[in-house]
Order: C-alpha cells, then structure tokens, then sequence
C-alpha cells in the first residue's frame, strides 16, 4: 500500500465518520457527543480497513498463484497447437 492509497484511506474514512457524527456546524469545536462518535467512527473503521488488509495479503498470493497456473496452462495449450 503506498502513501497515495493511505490517503485515499484516511480521506474516505474522515469523510465517512464527519457526515455520520457531525450535527452542528454552527459551533467551531466539536460537542461532547460528536468528539466520542468520531472517535468511535474512526476506530471502527481503522479495526475495519485493518482486517481487510490482512485478508488481502493473506488471499493475494494464492489468487496470484492461481492467475499463473491458468497463463502456464493457456502457454501449454497453445504450444501443443503449433
């Protein structure tokens, strides 16, 4: 993951969690109760993102073992062809 993805990241969540806990913008600090959502928000969403990656490196190997499998057989193929 590079920096322009943890941004895109960190940009969607902040995104996410400002229009789903954020009430009033009439105030320049945030209330009590919009300070604990955010952070509960946030929280969520990084355990979240943090799952998801550990699936993908755990799976992306075997997807990727699996895409070379298939070109090796295609080749194979394609040899006995011609």
């Amino acid at each position: 993951m590079g920096f322009r993805d943890f941004l895109l990241v960190y940009n969607r969540i902040a995104e996410y969690c400002f229009a789903h806990c954020i009430e009033n913008l009439n105030d320049r600090s945030l209330s009590d109760e919009e300070i604990r959502c955010v952070d509960v928000c946030c929280g969520k969403q990084v355990n979240l993102n943090h799952k998801l990656m550990s699936v993908y490196m755990e799976e992306q190997p075997k997807i990727l073992e699996k895409r070379i499998q298939e070109v090796q057989k295609l080749e194979s193929a394609q040899q006995t062809t011609t």
